[in-house]
């Protein structure tokens, strides 16, 4: 039986997306999520989704203010603005990883 290896996930990562490039070296190469600040915090932060090969990286802020089409607006808690950027984000990282063929430079010892 053979098992794929995996690479370990850097501190912080809240989610992976193996891209082409990374489907050839093991993993290394991937999109990759993370988030400035806590769900729990009172201040919204942002989730950004970088990859690893070309580096380029998309930002989602965590709006807390709903501006509706009817010109009003409402609140939302920072978890929920952190849940829809978290949502944007990994739609962001799939689509990346889908078609990306940049491989990330390779680890000096």
């Amino acid at each position: 039986m053979t098992t794929a290896s995996q690479t370990a996930w850097p501190e912080g990562v809240i989610a992976r997306y193996v891209t082409i490039a990374g489907t050839a070296d093991g993993g290394r190469t991937a999109v990759e999520l993370t988030e400035t600040g806590l769900r729990d915090s009172e201040w919204a932060h942002t989730t950004i989704a970088k990859c690893t090969g070309c580096h380029e990286e998309q930002r989602e802020g965590w709006q807390t203010t709903v501006y509706y089409f009817s010109g009003t607006e409402g609140e939302r808690t920072v978890r929920e603005a952190a849940e829809l950027a978290e949502f944007r984000s990994r739609e962001w990282a799939q689509a990346h990883a889908a078609k990306c063929r940049a491989m990330a430079r390779p680890e000096s010892d």
